[in-house]
Parts: C-alpha cells; structure tokens; sequence
C-alpha cells in the first residue's frame, strides 16, 4: 500500500474507551431535548386540540434529529480516525448509541413528564430491548464510517516502534535514525494529529471520573420527580396489570382540549356489556389546576383514511372525573363495576359513536358523575 494513504497512530489500549463512549452517548441524547425544550414549549409540544404537529414542533424535531446525528457521526469520524480495528470501532458505536437512546428516554421524562410513564408503561426491559437494537444500528454506522474513512481518507497502522510517523513507512529497525522513505527523522512518540491523540488520552483517562460524575448529579436531577410520579404510576399499572398501558392524556372540563404531561399514565381496558367499546382510564399522580386525578373515557376502534386501526374518543365524548380520594380507590380497589355500567349506559343513551362515522361538529361531551359509585368521604 502506498506510503501516502498510511497514517500512524498510538496502539490500541481499550482502557477507557467503552467508559468514553457512554460519557459521549450519554451527553449527546441528554442535551438536544434540553435545548430544544429551553428554545420554547413550542418546539417540544404536540398540538393535541387539532391532532396535527405544529411547525414549531416539525421544527423542534428537526433541531433534535440533527443535535443528536451530528455528535454521533463526529464521534464515529473521530473513532476511525485513531482506531479502525472492527470490533473496537463497533463496539463503540453500539456503547456510544445506546447509551445516546437511554439518556433521550430519560430526558424526555424530565423535561416533559411523559417518560417516566412511558418508561412504566412499557416495561424497564423493552427500553433495554430497544436500546440495545439501536446500539447494533450505531455499531455497524460505525463499522460504515470505518470503511469510508479507508476508502476515501486514509487507512490506520499501529505504531510498533519502527515505522515512520509522518509517511507511515515500514524502517524495520527501531535502530534506523531516519526514514528510507521520506527522510524525516524516527520518533516513535510523535504523530500527525497529535492533538487529537492528546484529547483521546485525556478522554480515556478521566472518562470514568466524568462518568460517576454526570450519573451522580443526573440522579440527582430526576430521582425526587420519578419518586413523586414513577412510584404512584407503578402502582396504578400494578393495579391495571392486564390492560393495555400508555402515556396517559385527560380532558379538563374548561377548556376541552387534551392535556398530558406532568408523569399522566393510562390503561385501555374493554367495556363490558358494551361489545366495541374500551374505558380508557386516565391517571394523574400529581394534583395540576384544572385537571381531575383520574378520569374515565369512553373509546371505540375506528380506522382512518389510510386503513390504519386506532382508537378514538367517538362523539359524543362520554367521560368521568374522579377526585384524588376517588382516584386512589381505584388505584387500590380498581374501578366500581357500578361506575362502568353507568358509563356503558351513557354510551348507550347518548347514541356514541366512532369518528369513523362521525359527522362535525362535535355534539356536546357526556359527563357521568363518580360520587353515588365510591364511599361516602
């Protein structure tokens, strides 16, 4: 191979550099959501009333899809450039990615509160099994960027202590005081880019410091609200094992539009007596201004225009408020079966059907009263 294309670099020490991958993942799935989300709610929020994105949110997807690519397809560069050895290379890439898909996950819990329960939601162990899929995607990206880095820049050799460090020539001696090939003088400590084998070294040696660091003060951040709306959404899916769990949304009575966030969780369980029809209960573990704590909705299966099946709210939305005493019953005891006989009734008097045959405008929502169905306070 031509003396031209060879770059020589320090020998491969895999210390620190798994620790190095996760400080870097880590860091680049956490801080796009944040800035995004400090730019304006705007960019970080759903239009929920016209079940549309809203530019400024099209907008705050893009800025994050391109905040998280660009550190991972800079690390990858960066990786092949001091190391092209194909499992180091893949292995960081799958470290470096999956770690990148946790800290999102994390973050978005955080920053929006729809996280924690979607974490809970879906199981601790899917996020690993997604995770770890997305790391298998990140390794093999970077197993891609490997090859273009050989095919089109240059290609990694090791330094052994006799090869030239500016053309990368073979001397064969680590007697020979200056290279056969281009006439520089032997060194087997210096480098092209020795700045970045600088950085590298650093990395390497305080990643794991910078690791326990970031972990410490992260947990600080996110523990006491996982602890103020993790622990009551896993009881509530505890209670509502069998039924089919999500981020939950509730409908305040002022205002009519849908509102989620702030650790909502629900369950999608069938309507008994009412073939079709769902209740889907609605779970606030944090009392917010203006919504209930719990609230039971009323849902069919309908399909949209692309064949798609979903459910939906119907018209006229049949739906019950419950006060945080009500809501913690539930949690407790699960829902009174008089209360979902009264609700299957309302459906059926209130002549509720699916949007998939809905004529607009909306008919005016239904609203079952909860008290007569709990104990008196």
């Amino acid at each position: 191979m031509a003396t031209d294309r060879l770059r020589v670099v320090p020998r491969y020490e895999p210390k620190g550099m798994l620790a190095t991958a996760v400080l870097l993942g880590s860091l680049s799935g956490a801080a796009p959501l944040a800035i995004v989300s400090g730019l304006g709610t705007g960019l970080s929020r759903f239009d929920q009333t016209a079940s549309v994105a809203t530019p400024m949110f099209l907008l705050g997807v893009v800025l994050a899809v391109a905040l998280v690519f660009t550190p991972a397809i800079l690390f990858g560069i960066a990786v092949s450039l001091v190391c092209q050895r194909r499992m180091p290379v893949f292995g960081a890439g799958a470290v470096f990615w999956g770690a990148m898909f946790i800290a999102y996950v994390f973050t978005v819990g955080f920053v929006t509160g729809d996280g924690y329960a979607w974490l809970l939601s879906q199981k601790l162990v899917w996020m690993l099994v997604v995770a770890a899929a997305v790391g298998v995607v990140g390794g093999v990206f970077h197993l891609g960027l490997r090859m273009l880095s050989r095919m089109l820049l240059f290609v990694i050799v090791e330094q052994d202590g006799q090869r030239c460090w500016r053309c990368g020539y073979p001397a064969g001696s680590d007697r020979i005081q200056r290279c056969p090939e281009c006439g520089t003088p032997m060194d087997p400590n210096r480098y092209r880019a020795q700045w970045l084998h600088r950085v590298v070294r650093v990395l390497r040696s305080y990643s794991h410091v910078a690791l326990i660091i970031m972990f410490a003060a992260g947990l600080a951040l996110v523990a006491p609200r996982f602890v103020r709306e993790g622990v009551p959404d896993a009881r509530f899916l505890r209670r509502f094992a069998g039924g089919g769990a999500g981020v939950g949304m509730v409908i305040p009575h002022t205002s009519g539009a849908p509102l989620s966030g702030h650790g909502a969780v629900g369950v999608m369980l069938p309507l008994n007596g009412n073939p079709g029809g769902y209740v889907n209960i609605a779970y606030m573990p944090l009392d917010v201004p203006g919504a209930p704590a719990m609230q039971l909705q009323v849902h069919g299966v309908a399909y949209n225009s692309a064949g798609v099946e979903a459910f939906e709210l119907g018209s006229p939305r049949v739906l019950c408020d419950l006060n945080r005493a009500q809501a913690e019953y539930v949690v407790r005891n699960g829902a009174p079966p008089a209360l979902l006989e009264a609700i299957s009734q309302a459906m059926a008097t209130s002549g509720w059907t699916t949007w998939g045959v809905l004529v607009w405008p909306q008919r005016p929502d239904v609203w079952v009263d909860a008290a007569p169905f709990f104990p008196a306070p």
